[in-house]
């Protein structure tokens, strides 16, 4: 087996007993696994759960940075870590949010 094989049922094994709840959860799942590794979930897990990160949730991005938040003069630390789960789970509920909502909804929220 390669190690590319590997890595694919490795990243598979980590994710097999996992069931998201919501939009977050199954973002936060699958968004830095092979796309073999979600297509074996599919198959053997739950191929709703799968379908719905890679025909909506797989192409959502925050355009926030760690520069825009150090622009805020927010000073690094585990709260950008906070703030970007906040703004992504916002933005899972409303995909159309460019980086001025982004950065509304953070000064709002974290200021």
């Amino acid at each position: 087996m390669s190690s590319e094989e590997s890595e694919i049922i490795t990243n598979f094994n980590a994710i097999k007993t996992m069931h998201p709840q919501d939009d977050y959860e199954i973002y936060k799942l699958f968004a830095d696994k092979p796309i073999e590794s979600i297509l074996l979930y599919a198959a053997f897990i739950n191929k709703e759960v799968t379908n719905k990160f890679l025909n909506k949730l797989q192409h959502i991005k925050i355009k926030t940075t760690g520069d825009d938040l150090i622009s805020l003069g927010i000073p690094q630390g585990k709260i950008y870590k906070d703030i970007f789960d906040f703004i992504l789970k916002t933005k899972l509920k409303n995909p159309n949010l460019g980086l001025a909502d982004e950065l509304k909804l953070i000064k709002e929220t974290f200021l």
